[in-house]
């Protein structure tokens, strides 16, 4: 499906907005409309808990990066290494996880963007009605399925998982 404009996302402000010849707009993300409509537990929020999951986050992604590439610059092999000594037993439990499922890393942290637009006649006037970043994609080797991973860093993954992971099931990749 072809899209005519273009998502950017600033991470430091977590805005996800999209681009096009004639307007910039503000585009939510998955997480904040679930937010608006209750889905996200207060417990979520706190800076410390938010701060913990980024960073376990960019550990992931950086490991991924380097199975995918082969390699990482300096700057990324270097807080590859401060992330792996702060988080030792989160990185070993990833590790564990794609070892008992003879997992492929595919794909690692790629914005994706959706809407309901794309179902009907509406393609030359696309406007996402969200956007998110995809964790992760894994092949199987065992079986070939393909799976999409969301990193979640709680004790258990929150009820909103499911329907965030199926509104990135339904998006396109920019």
């Amino acid at each position: 499906m072809a899209s005519t404009g273009q998502l950017k996302f600033d991470a430091a402000r977590h805005l996800y907005t999209w681009h096009t010849d004639e307007t910039i707009i503000y585009v939510p993300s998955v997480t904040q409309i679930l937010d608006a409509n209750g889905y996200t537990s207060p417990f979520c929020k706190s800076r410390s808990h938010a701060d913990r999951g980024t960073d376990i986050h960019r550990l992931v992604e950086l490991y991924n990066l380097q199975q995918l590439d082969g390699m990482l610059d300096v700057f990324q092999q270097i807080e590859f290494e401060e992330l792996k000594l702060q988080y030792p037993i989160e990185f070993n439990q990833y590790l564990e996880f794609l070892y008992d499922f003879d997992c492929k890393v595919l794909m690692s942290e790629r914005l994706i963007h959706g809407s309901l637009a794309f179902y009907g006649d509406l393609r030359d006037f696309y406007y996402p009605d969200w956007a998110g970043t995809f964790d992760i994609a894994l092949l199987a080797r065992k079986t070939g399925v393909i799976y999409q991973v969301d990193v979640k860093t709680g004790k258990q993954a929150p009820a909103s998982a499911a329907l965030q992971t199926a509104a990135y099931t339904i998006s396109e990749f920019p």
